[in-house]
This record gives C-alpha cells, sequence and structure tokens, in this order.
C-alpha cells in the first residue's frame, strides 16, 4: 500500500472510531477536503527517539496528542516490565511530572493511566514540576523510570514526552530503540487499553509523591553551594528573575531564598505558569527577545544580576550589569566556562578539589572548558550532543567510585553540578551563578571582569550556533542530502592539506576559509588527518556528525566547524568556534567563517 493510501486508511480510522473521542474525530472530519494536511498528519509517525517525542498538539499519527501519548506509554510500559526489578522491589514502577505547557497535565495523566493499567505502580505530581525536580525523583524512590511532559523551551503549539532510565537519565540510543520497537510491535493504538484514572486511583495504582521529595531536592540543591558565608555577606544583591511562564518560580526563587538571597525581583507578566507564553513568541531563555520584560525590569531597579529559565526549568539564561550601565546578554558557552572556573577555583581555593575528578562536555561545546580543566589537573571529556550522555558518564565514572563528577555543560544553557539530578539543572545553575555574583562583590570586582579574567587568562573565544530550516514536505530529504554531499567531498572551494590519499576532498583553494587540517564523521566512526593522511577509529557512539578541525597558529589551531542535523526538526545546525589572544582577532575570524560557510549552506540546502 502506498504511504498515501495508507495515510488516508488511518485518517478515515481516527475520524470514524468511536476509540477517539468526539473531540479528535470533529478536527479530523474538518480535514476532509485538504489533502496535504491528511498527509502531513497521518503520511509518518511522530518519531520517538533518545529525546522521546516531540512535535506539534493536533489530531495525527504526526502530531502529539492523547493517543500518540497513550501509544508511547504503552510502549514504555512494555520496555519498564522487561527489565529487571530494583533489588528489594517487587512491582515496577515509575515517577511522572510535568511542566505548564497545554495539555500537559492530560497527557501526564494518560501516561499515568496507561502505566498503571499494566500493573506499573506510578507516582504522578499533582502540580508542575521542573525538569530536574523528575530526574531526582526517579533516584529518590528508586523507580525504573521517569516520564516528563514538556517540550523544553519551543513555542506554546508544541508539546512532548521524556522518558527517563532508572539512573535518573533520558534514555540511551540503545534502550529508545527498545521503546521505539515496541512502539512498532503495538502498532494501531486501538489495541493499548487506556486504563481508568480515576479507578486506578482509588486502588492506589497511582500516587501522588510525598511532599518530602521537594525538601530533600532543596538540601540537596544547599549542599550543592560552594561559598555560603560570601552570600550572606552579599544577600542584598539585587536579582531579576523571570521563569518565562514556567516551572521555575518556586523553586528558584525557594532555594535563592534559603541560600540567604533577599533581593529577587520575579517579573510579575511572567511569574504564573501559562503554557500559551502570552508574552513571548518562543520561552528561550537562548534567545535575547525573550528577555525583553526581564531586561526592562533589571533597568528599572538597576538590578546586578538577571536569571531565566525555560518552561521545564532545564536550561538557564543569564544577564549581569556592566560597569557602564547596561546589561549583557552571556551565550551559553560563557556560562558554561563562568560555572565551571568557578566551581573549579573555589574548590582548589578551599582544598577540597577531589582527585581525580573530571568534567563533561560536548563536542559542539566551547574549547575553553578543556584548557581551563588542563590547568587544574581535571580530566575533560567530550560526548555527543544529548545531556543523557553526560549522565552516562557520570553513572560510568562517578557512581562507581572511579572518578568524582565536578560538571557538565552543554553549549545550549544546558548545566549540572552534583550527582543527585542526571539531567541538565537551571535551579542549580541559577543558584551557582547567583553566588558567584556575591563571591565577585566581595572580592570587589564585577561579573564582566571575572569574565575577561578568564579570557585573559586562558584565550578569547568568539562562538555561534546558527540553524538552517528546510521548509516544504521535503524538508528533512534535503537535510540528508545535504548530510550525503558533505561526506562525500569537503565543501566547494574549500582547501584541505590532503598528502594523496586517493579521498574525494576538494582542495581547490581561494577562499578566505582555514585549511581543514581532520574531518570526524562520528556517521562512520572515523577521524581522517589531512595532514598525516591517517584514519583514526573514533570513540564516541555513531551519530550523523560532521565535525571540521582547522589550521590555525597557536590558541587558533583549536578553530573547528561542525554540522549536524535535529532530531526532531527539519533543520540544520551549524556550530563555528575561533580562539585568539584577543576579543577583536577571535571576532574578525568567526566574522569571516560565519559568512563563508552561511554562502555553502544556502547553496546546499536551497
Amino acid at each position: 500500500m502506498s504511504a498515501e493510501k495508507e495515510a488516508i486508511r488511518q485518517f478515515d480510522i481516527w475520524r470514524t472510531d468511536p476509540y477517539f473521542d468526539e473531540e479528535t474525530r470533529e478536527e479530523l472530519n474538518a480535514l476532509v477536503d485538504r489533502p496535504e494536511e491528511i498527509l502531513s498528519r497521518f503520511g509518518s509517525r511522530l518519531s520517538f527517539g533518545t529525546a522521546g517525542l516531540r512535535g506539534v498538539m493536533a489530531a495525527g499519527l504526526n502530531r502529539m496528542n492523547k493517543y500518540t501519548v497513550i501509544l508511547a506509554s504503552a510502549a514504555v510500559g512494555e520496555w519498564l516490565l522487561s527489565t529487571p526489578l530494583p533489588a528489594g522491589q517487587d512491582r515496577h514502577s515509575a515517577v511522572i511530572a510535568y511542566d505548564s505547557r497545554l495539555n500537559s497535565p492530560l497527557f501526564a495523566r494518560t501516561a499515568a493511566a496507561v502505566l498503571a493499567n499494566m500493573g506499573i505502580e506510578v507516582l504522578l505530581y499533582n502540580q508542575i514540576r521542573p525538569v530536574p525536580m523528575l530526574s531526582f525523583s526517579v533516584r529518590y524512590f528508586s523507580s525504573g523510570a521517569g516520564i516528563m511532559v514538556t517540550a523544553s523551551h519551543n513555542p506554546s503549539i508544541w508539546n512532548g514526552y521524556k522518558v527517563y532510565g532508572s539512573d535518573g537519565a533520558q534514555l540511551p540510543p540503545e534502550a529508545a530503540e527498545e521503546v521505539l520497537a515496541y512502539m512498532n510491535e503495538i502498532f494501531d493504538v486501538r489495541t493499548v487499553d487506556p486504563g481508568n484514572y480515576n479507578e486506578l486511583t482509588e486502588r492506589g495504582m497511582i500516587r501522588t509523591p510525598e511532599s518530602l521529595v521537594d525538601e530533600a531536592y532543596y538540601k540537596m540543591l544547599e549542599r550543592l553551594c560552594l561559598n555560603p558565608d560570601a552570600v550572606r555577606a552579599q544577600k542584598d544583591i539585587k536579582i531579576v528573575f523571570t521563569p518565562l511562564h514556567g516551572t521555575g518560580t518556586i523553586p528558584v526563587q525557594t532555594i535563592l531564598g534559603r541560600i540567604g538571597f533577599s533581593n529577587i525581583f520575579t517579573v510579575p507578566e511572567q511569574a504564573e505558569p501559562d503554557g500559551a507564553f502570552p508574552t513571548v513568541i518562543s520561552p528561550n531563555p537562548e534567545d535575547r527577545a525573550a528577555l525583553a520584560l526581564a531586561l526592562d525590569l533589571a533597568e528599572r531597579v538597576q538590578a546586578d544580576l538577571l536569571l531565566a529559565t525555560d518552561p521545564d526549568s532545564d536550561r538557564l539564561g543569564v544577564a549581569f550589569r556592566t560597569p557602564a550601565g547596561g546589561y549583557e546578554v552571556l551565550n551559553g558557552n560563557q556560562i558554561g566556562i563562568m560555572l565551571l572556573y568557578y566551581i573549579l577555583s573555589s574548590l582548589e581555593e578551599q582544598k577540597r578539589l577531589p582527585q581525580p575528578s573530571f568534567v563533561v562536555s560536548t563536542i559542539v561545546s566551547t574549547r575553553l572548558a578543556r584548557m581551563i580543566c588542563r590547568s587544574y589537573g581535571v580530566d575533560y571529556m567530550d560526548v555527543l550532543t544529548g545531556f543523557r550522555y553526560i549522565g552516562e558518564q557520570m553513572e560510568l565514572l562517578d557512581s562507581t567510585g572511579k572518578s568524582s563528577f565536578l560538571f557538565g555543560f552543554e553549549e545550549s544553557f544546558g548545566y549540572l553540578s552534583g550527582t543527585a539530578v542526571r539531567d541538565k539543572d537551571a535551579v542549580n545553575a541559577a543558584m551557582l551563578f547567583a553566588e558567584l555574583a556575591a563571591v565577585c562583590r566581595q572580592r570587589n570586582i564585577t561579573l564582566n571582569e571575572y569574565l575577561t579574567n578568564i579570557y585573559e587568562k586562558y584565550c578569547y573565544a568568539a562562538e555561534l550556533t546558527l540553524s538552517y530550516s528546510a521548509s516544504g514536505t521535503d524538508g528533512m530529504q534535503r537535510i540528508v542530502r545535504t548530510m550525503e554531499a558533505l561526506r562525500t567531498a569537503a565543501p566547494k572551494g574549500w582547501p584541505t592539506i590532503d598528502r594523496g590519499s586517493g579521498r574525494e576532498y576538494a582542495s581547490t583553494g581561494g577562499t578566505a576559509l582555514p585549511e581543514l587540517t581532520a574531518v570526524a564523521d562520528y556517521m562512520t566512526g572515523q577521524r581522517y588527518d589531512f595532514a598525516a593522511g591517517v584514519t583514526d577509529e573514533l570513540l564516541l557512539p555513531k551519530s550523523n556528525v560532521l565535525y571540521y578541525e582547522l589550521a590555525g597558529e597557536g590558541v587558533a589551531a583549536n578553530n573547528w566547524l561542525c554540522l549536524r542535523p535535529s532530531g526532531t526538526e527539519p533543520k540544520l545546525k551549524l556550530y563555528i568556534g575561533t580562539y585568539a589572544p584577543t576579543a577583536a582577532a577571535a571576532e574578525a575570524e568567526l566574522t569571516v567563517m560565519r559568512a563563508s560557510v552561511e554562502s555553502l549552506m544556502k547553496d546546499l540546502i536551497g
């Protein structure tokens, strides 16, 4: 059967079968004369990957709705029941939480009913909670799995469904593939009994977690505070905070208050949870536009520091007051290196820096992290994009006692210290950055000077992430073709230092781009060194990523480019990193590289 005929068949089932509620059937019946929309909604299935499900909310197999949640939950239940029971437990269990997005409570209750109906005991929060609290709760209750209903920082029409393993980290690729296999086996959602939520709750199969877990989470964070005396001495620092209509209001205000800060101004228009996100186009702390109201409030109260969390509070945005009186909005790498340097320098000053110890970041994050770790004798590890890989290293090394985990971060505004949580924790990061501000004021230096001192000690960095969307029904295919083209030849006009290996990489010269010294293809698992003419095996898992190392003198030898497609959208992400002894030199190099690469990407993607 052709894809189009199968899409129409599924569409007819969903709009007529009484398994689907009246609202769903009415929504789909209005699409009878819209074949393109029918194909869009039923021509493929919403894919389950290591990040779970994520999509626009609407009726259809390729949308986020109650029925795709039922299907995914049944598959998660089958996967969980196939795993060994935790020691001392006679029943599998799962923890479920949700953020402030539209339909999040409905999706959470739906998932809870499906799992409980399969004999899995469910602890379901009855109010919004951030991602880090869900991760913490999985470990706190020794549960076999966790589910977080969220679409992170996507616009309001989106929602999603993240799945966590017993270690509190998002599922690794192998487990995600098993869940996907179960979804494919089930295939028809009508074969799944969704369970009766009220009846299962009355039977005790669905319960609300005890309030003690919240207190345990806050106490854990308090133990991660590095300089409590400085906080108490500088408690009147003015901090503006915005949760961007999400889950951060209570936890961030609570932890800042508990460690001693008393001058916190929460943006009133964004303090209440609201899945429509009425004051922003996208509730993303990476986007300066989302911080407009917070920046206005900071100007009015002359705040020292601005903190922002996304709807599920796993990402942190930061801005600080400059000596000139304006506000500098930091990028994700800058926040990361400031927190990293603060943690390592504080532990060394206090003679508490454990050995051996390690820090984990991603291949698309700043190379400065490696330099900082080296100067403190701390091991540094690169992993693929996705905090689950950071959590995996924590489990392999810290949990086994081989080395002590100190910090993990991604350039996409995700940070974590401590080991009780295994995903990005913006509550933790907000606390650490606020105390860094207190320490700086106690030492009579500005946060701007603190960042400059890091650059002066190591080198200046200019880093950028660009995203290229491929619109239209063939968007994903164009992304695939672009990656395939780049795998078989270096970008047109890009010089290399190939030493006659016979590889098909172009060497035409005549461009402002620096020479390629090596390319790492994480799909094939190989790194090819142009200068040496040799191929090495990569140790990281296979992934659709191309990483280019660029020629340069001194610290510029760290310059790089990386490309990877988004796992959920028809987008190609391009990362650039340049390093130099001065800020002007790093920015100049970045500007040249960006112009050349953007022209190339437009030619390739169209």
